[in-house]
């Protein structure tokens, strides 16, 4: 499963976001029929002016959305086509904060971002990590998955 979260870059998992969007919510559907036609959605505009976070996913998915506020969307994944998994947190690297509210006069530090996998990609990537990088312009921290070279397989 290729899991996406795009900050206006680039899309092509199967489960994103679209985080800090400032469109108003007349725009939502003609922006996202051009950038995910045939996805299903969910969104924060009933909690955040400008919905500040798009939920998108393939439809061969199941997503099950538990909580919406300003800052978040809790859900649930599961794709029929695998199983069920337990969904857990990438061991972790880098920074541990990962979010800032970029004010030096009054800072506030948050761990706001997680980097989640399941069980069974855990057994088959052992050595996989999320690095938390310095967030540059962004008030979040990018997440990066790193693996350990993976062998290459001779045909």
């Amino acid at each position: 499963m290729k899991i996406f979260s795009w900050n206006i870059r680039g899309i092509n998992g199967v489960v994103g976001s679209f985080l800090e969007t400032h469109l108003q919510e007349e725009n939502f559907f003609s922006v996202l029929g051009a950038v995910a036609p045939g996805w299903r959605f969910d969104n924060n505009y009933s909690e955040a002016a400008g919905g500040r976070i798009w939920l998108v996913w393939n439809p061969s998915l199941s997503v099950v959305v538990y909580l919406k506020t300003d800052q978040l969307i809790l859900c649930g994944v599961i794709d029929p086509a695998s199983g069920t998994d337990n969904f857990s947190d990438m061991d972790i690297r880098g920074t541990f904060f990962s979010w800032s509210n970029k004010r030096p006069e009054d800072p506030i530090l948050r761990k706001l971002d997680r980097a989640l996998c399941s069980e069974r990609w855990r057994d088959r990537y052992p050595e996989v990590v999320s690095v938390f990088e310095a967030p540059g312009d962004s008030d979040h921290s990018p997440i990066v998955v790193s693996f350990a070279e993976l062998p290459s397989v001779r045909k």
